[in-house]
Order: structure tokens, then C-alpha cells, then sequence
């Protein structure tokens, strides 16, 4: 009987193949998107990438995938705008459009998709159906669906997180910070016991949620009970950056935190011994350190991830580094200049489908994976791979999980890739109170083209004297004193007005 269904469903694709193939051969579709530094570094074009190869193979759609320079997308993307010379399909995170997704289709470049859906996309009209949220999530508020996306249905929604010398705090007989007072104290400890250049690698962080949530406001924009508000207004942003002024004048943060933002440098601190702790990734600081000591054969070291701090008022975080369900990038979109809208709808829509959910985040069967006890599990090939690629790079050549592409971000997928289990541990520590988050966290709401306008210049303003009142601040080059200036300053330049469109589009959201 399993091979009897497994021909049926070999014909079903091969019959499907041919509905797109007319006389002339296969259909085209021209497709624009991103490599990244990663698989820009394995591959010259993601029709390089098997999952890609055997897409086009199922589906007989020929995906003529166009150069995207490194390091160039949002440049590129711009003037391909500009010019309106557009591919059929175009992979961008279009919440980042100039005006909102809304205003691409006002503009006449990117197409509504709710038709479409109707007719040629079983899977991804399936979706909406059994998971209405993530129609919420994607929706303009006038109730268009844009973009075909990618999903998280993973249980690790957050995958960054506070880590520390496990090793040392064993050896000086110190418990794992549970709150942002005990990291203080645990941090002055183990600099003093290992003459430290400084407690903790954080650098740019100063400025995000992970850590200006131990006083149960954000770092920007929140929501608190159905108000929007501004955590740089908020009375306890004062209390925040007290404590971190104490910690850079006692050494907590290093002097030169401001310039500390690149994961090669932590990484560097936490591997030298030059740092008790620090904040990143599972896979991108953590996996790396652990390679890099392994390499080196230290088999003492041990370093973990740890629960975010409770907040000063006893209770759970509430600002952990999560994302939505629907994250804006991994997005296509089908262009105006699209003359086979079919056929686009029906590549797209595969992935969204059981078979298309495998072949997504685990590749071939037989190369990629194998069937471990019925469950999808990656092979050497990706895990130890024999060409000494990285697991990140090898996976750019076999499967389309770890980088942006429409359909689910598996929890399968997460899991392998957490090879070792201190990864796995840091996991999990990290969304053990993830949900608390969903209560503070700005959906992905949508922007009128008037408000966006309006909105462009006061948030750069807003940001940029933020950012820089904040150091000052730190570093003790402006007073505390001169917080309530600070206040009234960020005012000045229209962080009310900003609320007040939030609050407004915020409450679309809710009702869409």
C-alpha cells in the first residue's frame, strides 16, 4: 500500500508538473531575492539550493532567480522600485515598504492576493482558515492579504538571550541571576575573582527590550494594557539608567560597550575569558563560541543560557526578544508586471502543504534527511557535513528554513539545529515566559500613507536623540539631572503625536 500511494502521489506531481508546461516548454517566472552573506558564501544563486531545485521539478515552473549584489538588498530593492522594471515575484520584507504594504499596492507594484487565494491556493486558504490569528497578522486594515509569508509554529519564538560562565559560578560557589539586583552582585563577584575586563558583553543592547524590560517598560514602543506608550518617557527609564550608569562606572559594561556590536567581538570576550556573561544567539554566539573552545580543547569551559531577569517589581519579564508569528520578512509578493498570476499563486502555495512543509525545512528525503522513528531527522549532510561547511551553510544548499521564505518555521527545524544541548537548555530557558510578551509586544500593525509620511522624519529624530542621550547618559557625559530635559525634548519632537498614531493603529489592528 506505501508504495502504491507513493507512485500515486509521484503521478499527482508529475501531472501537476504538466499542467505548467505548455508546447513551448515550462512556464518562467522571474523571482527576486535576497542570498544573504551566508548563502551568498556556499552559493552564486539560490537556484543552487536543492529545495529550490526540486520545487521548480514539482511544480514544471521554471524560477529564474535574479542577482541580488551582497550586502546591497535594500539599495537594489529601491531603484528596482524606482524604475519599475519588476521580476513576477519578489521576496522583501514588504512591512518595511515605504508608506506600508498598503501603499506598494496603492502604488500599482505588488497585487491583493485574496482572490488568488481563493481560487488557485488550497493550502494557504486552509491556513486562514484554522489559524484566523494569523490572518489578523498579515491583513492590511482593509482586510487585503499581500503577501504570501512565512510563519512561526515553532515553541521557540525567541531564540536570544542573557548567558553566563556556568564553570565559574560553580567554582566561586554563586547561583544562576535571577533578577537584575543579583546580576549585579554575581557580575562584581566574578570580575573580582578573575580580574575581569568587564562583567558582561552587552554593547548596543543597552538599547533594547532584553534589558530595559527588567524595569517592566520597553526600550520603544509597548503596549500596556491597550495604551501605547514610550519607555524613554516612562518614570522608570530614569530608575534604568542609574543603574547602568553604576554599572559603567564600576566596570559591569565595558568602556567601550558603545562600539561593542558585532557577535566576532563578544564572542572573542566570552572565549578569552574577558567577560562573566553576555547576550546573543543560540546558534550565532553560542554555537560558535562552543566551536571555537572545542577546537581549542577545552573541555572545562561551560557557558549557558538563563532565564530573562525578573522584573523589579518581582514580577516575569514581559519584554523578551520574541517574534510574532508572522515577522514581515520571508515575504513574496507577486508584482503588477506578473502575467501568469496562476502559476506564481501555485508555487508559492506549495510550501504551505504537508509535503512542501517537509521539503521546506528538511530538504530531500535520502540526502538531507531520513525518517528517525517517524520523525523527519536531518543527516551528516547538514549536521557534520563532510565539506567542513558550517550547519548554517550547508543547510543554504538543502532546505529554505533558515533563511526568510514563505511557509512555517518548523519547531523540528529549531531543535536539530540547536545541535548540542546547552543550545536546547538556552532554548528553552529563554521562552519559558514568552507568552507574558504577547502582552506588551506591538503586533505588526499597519500605517496609512498619510501617517507614514508624517510618522518618517519624528521617529528618526526620535531615535537618533535617543540613542545618543542614552550613551551620554551611561558615560556620564550629561548629567541624570537632566533626564526631565530629556523628557521634554523627545516630546519636542513628536514622540506624543507618534503614540497617538500607534494608538490609532493599533486599534485597526484589533478590529480588522
Amino acid at each position: 500500500m506505501k508504495r502504491i500511494l507513493s507512485v500515486l502521489l509521484m503521478l499527482c506531481m508529475v501531472f501537476g508538473a504538466l499542467s505548467f508546461a505548455g508546447a513551448e516548454g515550462p512556464v518562467q517566472l522571474t523571482y527576486w531575492a535576497d542570498l544573504g552573506s551566508t548563502g551568498a558564501s556556499v552559493m552564486s544563486s539560490w537556484d543552487d539550493n536543492m529545495a529550490m531545485q526540486k520545487l521548480q521539478e514539482i511544480t514544471g515552473v521554471d524560477l529564474v532567480f535574479q542577482d541580488v549584489v551582497v550586502g546591497q538588498a535594500t539599495e537594489q530593492f529601491n531603484l528596482m522600485i524606482a524604475s519599475r522594471e519588476l521580476p513576477d515575484i519578489i521576496e522583501y520584507n514588504w512591512s518595511s515598504y515605504s508608506g506600508g504594504v498598503q501603499k506598494a499596492i496603492d502604488d500599482g507594484i505588488i497585487i491583493p492576493l485574496n482572490d488568488l487565494i481563493d481560487q488557485y491556493c488550497p493550502n494557504y486558504k486552509a491556513l486562514f482558515e484554522d489559524y484566523p490569528d494569523y490572518a489578523k497578522q498579515i491583513k492590511t486594515d482593509e482586510g487585503i492579504i499581500p503577501v504570501f509569508a512565512a510563519f512561526s509554529i515553532s515553541d521557540y519564538n525567541c531564540t536570544s538571550g542573557f548567558q553566563i560562565r556556568k564553570d565559574w559560578l560553580d567554582a566561586q560557589g554563586l547561583e544562576v541571576p535571577t533578577n537584575i539586583n543579583e546580576w549585579e552582585e554575581t557580575l562584581l563577584a566574578l570580575m573580582d575573582a578573575y580580574d575581569l575586563e568587564c562583567g558582561i558583553a552587552y554593547g548596543t543592547g543597552v538599547y533594547s527590550d532584553s534589558l530595559v524590560g527588567c524595569w517592566d517598560i520597553g526600550s520603544a514602543y509597548y503596549v500596556d494594557n491597550g495604551t501605547i506608550k514610550y519607555g524613554p518617557i516612562e518614570d522608570a527609564y530614569l530608575d534604568y539608567l542609574t543603574t547602568m550608569k553604576r554599572w559603567y562606572d564600576e566596570g559591569i559594561l565595558d568602556p567601550d560597550f558603545a562600539a561593542l556590536n558585532d557577535n566576532k567581538t563578544i564572542q572573542n570576550y566570552m572565549i578569552n575569558g574577558e567577560a562573566a556573561a553576555c547576550f546573543g544567539a543560540v546558534g550565532g554566539l553560542l554555537g560558535n563560541i562552543y566551536t571555537a573552545v572545542e577546537a581549542k580543547g577545552d573541555t572545562e569551559f561551560c557557558q549557558i543560557g538563563v532565564a530573562y531577569p525578573d522584573n523589579v517589581n518581582g514580577g516575569p519579564h514581559r519584554f523578551i526578544s520574541m517574534s510574532w508569528q508572522y515577522r514581515g520578512t520571508g515575504s513574496a509578493a507577486i508584482t503588477t508586471a506578473c502575467k501568469n498570476q496562476e502559476a506564481a499563486c501555485r508555487v508559492l502555495d506549495y510550501f504551505y502543504g504537508d509535503e512542501g512543509r517537509i521539503l521546506k525545512s528538511f530538504g530531500v528525503e535520502g540526502i538531507s534527511f531520513e525518517y528517525v522513528d517517524g520523525v523527519p531527522t536531518y543527516t551528516d549532510l547538514l549536521l557534520h557535513n563532510p565539506d567542513g561547511l558550517s550547519m548554517s551553510q550547508a543547510m543554504y544548499l538543502y532546505v529554505r528554513c533558515n533563511s526568510p521564505w514563505p511557509g512555517f518555521i518548523e519547531t523540528g527545524y529549531h531543535e536539530q539545529y540547536f545541535a548540542r544541548q546547552v543550545q536546547k537548555d538556552a532554548a528553552h530557558a529563554w521562552n519559558l515566559n514568552i507568552e507574558n510578551t504577547k502582552e506588551t509586544k506591538l503586533p505588526m500593525v499597519s500605517l496609512t500613507s498619510e501617517e507614514s509620511l508624517e510618522m518618517a522624519t519624528m521617529t528618526s529624530l526620535i531615535n537618533d536623540y535617543r540613542n545618543e542621550h542614552v550613551l551620554k547618559f551611561i558615560m556620564g557625559q550629561e548629567p541624570l539631572e537632566n533626564y526631565p530635559q530629556f523628557v521634554n525634548e523627545l516630546k519636542s519632537l513628536g514622540v506624543e503625536r507618534v503614540l497617538e498614531i500607534y494608538q490609532a493603529a493599533y486599534e485597526r489592528y484589533l478590529n480588522r
